[in-house]
């Protein structure tokens, strides 16, 4: 895919990242919860340092320039590791490390616990009053820390509760980190909600969106508020070097928009199925060789604590087995980003399930006749439900589709067998936007305009997909002024970017307005000061 830029507008901010050639690569083109997985595979199981390891990884991550730990909760230099805490009875006495996303909400799990990208040397003092409160805003503080820090009620709209806000500079680092947390442990996080009354106030229970609302339009603020700093940026690569992963909404801020903006088109159900029911309709549960079949059943608790689920469990008498549970067909002929979500659950040490798909299978028929490919998966850890959501884009525009689960083992001697378990299984997808029909110069194409990071404080990036050789653009503010116009000279069919500065405009409402022969598209853009 090319892409055209207009060089002298764009920014020198990320400059100074040194992103691994392709680092990235498979992130390109996606969207929403498509993107977030993609980048989730890129980033997840981190090679973090044991927790006593970080002390010393601080004065690699947190040191400015005259060589004192950086602080986020306090205006204190911290100039040598006699500083770490220890006791402390007010601010000043000594830092600690501070568990940003806090370790109750994940029940201080491993590797969570030792992430340097959630974990800040603050102020220990600082950090006792911000405990474990979610983030917010606060009007009405009942404590303020040494560089502005507040504890108090949350202000913002769709929480009241107790709240921690950090000062303007680290806003949109903390925002970043959130997004990060949501990411590297997309597979883990839908869990957290129920572990802790504070965690249930700002996670929702999901993987994606994974936020309650007001947790994510305040993150989704602080971001733009606070662009990404040298700071982060330095950050980022040095703990690239300690943990081997990196957190994606610092290299590509625009990010964070792309996956969720209100913007992303709303996803449907294509097929959904919790197993609840006892029969699983139109599932096929084949066995070519098992006496332990694919079951229903209702012993204990399925994922989310529903009460059904379906299992195959070879281990008994570690029998011989090959047998398939197949989901109905469906189609992925007018939808984009499709991705299956489902929970899985081991137990015994023995052969690993396999998810296949297939687009020649016939339902009901033996399995062996269609052609299957193998889906990669993350492999849930002893007797725990994984939730896991794995890409279909590959499959898009198939009119029958067929997924499995594969379940093979020789029977011959003990852990040669296993079981494992499934249950939430569903396929979303976001509709196939429609051509318009009144582009007579590029029939079947049409105008798309993106735009992120979106709201924005300055500088937005514009992309026109299909803009055609005529394309026209403009911005104009809410009174219909027009505040910025192009013409560019671009190749038919081809996405194009461009980044407009708003510098000297007010905060408020812009239409970006782009125009091709008959077609026309508008992208509301929103500024924030």
């Amino acid at each position: 895919m090319r892409t055209y830029l207009l060089l002298s507008l764009l920014p020198l901010l990320l400059s100074a990242q040194t992103i691994p050639p392709g680092y990235y690569d498979s992130a390109a083109g996606k969207s929403g919860a498509v993107l977030k997985t993609a980048l989730y595979q890129i980033i997840k199981n981190p090679q973090v340092d044991s927790y006593d390891g970080l002390w010393n990884d601080f004065w690699e991550t947190d040191v400015r320039s005259d060589h004192t730990i950086w602080d986020i909760y306090s205006n204190i230099h911290w100039a040598s590791t006699s500083s770490q805490c220890g006791n402390y009875n007010s601010e000043g006495d000594c830092y600690n490390r501070e568990h940003s996303f806090p370790q109750s909400w994940f029940n201080e799990s491993k590797p969570m616990k030792s992430d340097l990208f959630h974990i800040y040397p603050t102020d220990g003092y600082v950090n006792g009053k911000r405990s474990n409160y979610p983030f917010g805003e606060v009007e009405t503080p009942t404590y303020t820390s040494g560089n502005g820090s507040k504890l108090g009620p949350n202000t913002t709209e769709g929480y009241s509760g107790t709240v921690f806000e950090p000062v303007d500079e680290y806003k949109g680092d903390l925002a970043r980190t959130y997004f990060y947390m949501a990411t590297c442990y997309e597979n883990l996080v839908a869990g957290w909600e129920q572990n802790e009354a504070n965690a249930d106030a700002v996670l929702n229970g999901t993987t994606f969106p994974a936020f309650e609302n007001w947790t994510l339009e305040l993150l989704q603020a602080w971001d733009v508020q606070d662009p990404v700093s040298q700071k982060e940026i330095d950050r980022n690569e040095a703990i690239y070097l300690i943990q081997e992963n990196r957190n994606p909404f610092i290299d590509h801020p625009e990010y964070a928009s792309q996956i969720w903006s209100e913007s992303q088109p709303e996803e449907e159900i294509i097929i959904q199925e919790n197993f609840e029911d006892a029969l699983a309709q139109n599932w096929t549960f084949y066995s070519l060789a098992s006496n332990k079949n694919w079951e229903i059943l209702n012993l204990s608790s399925g994922a989310g604590g529903t009460a059904y689920y379906t299992e195959i469990n070879g281990y008994n008498g570690d029998s011989a087995s090959n047998d398939w549970l197949i989901s109905p067909a469906f189609s992925l002929s007018s939808v984009s980003a499709p991705h299956l979500d489902l929970y899985l659950y081991r137990r015994y040490s023995g052969p690993d399930l396999q998810l296949m798909i297939s687009t020649n299978y016939t339902s009901g028929n033996d399995p062996g006749t269609a052609s299957w490919q193998t889906l990669n998966f993350s492999v849930p850890s002893e007797q725990s439900w994984t939730l896991n959501s794995i890409d279909l884009s590959a499959f898009t525009g198939q009119n029958e589709v067929h997924i499995a689960g594969h379940y093979i083992s020789n029977g011959t001697s003990s852990g040669t067998a296993a079981l494992w378990r499934m249950d939430e299984f569903s396929i979303r997808a976001a509709p196939l936007a429609l051509p318009d029909p009144a582009d007579d110069q590029h029939p079947g194409q049409f105008l798309l305009i993106r735009a992120w990071p979106n709201p924005f404080n300055q500088q937005v990036l514009v992309q026109i997909e299909n803009p055609g050789k005529n394309l026209q653009l403009g911005v104009f503010n809410i009174s219909g002024q027009s505040v910025f116009t192009l013409q560019p000279s671009v190749l038919p069919g081809q996405p194009w970017q461009f980044r407009w500065d708003a510098a000297g405009q007010p905060s408020g409402v812009y239409f970006v307005r782009a125009i091709n022969g008959g077609q026309q598209a508008v992208q509301k853009l929103i500024l924030i000061r």
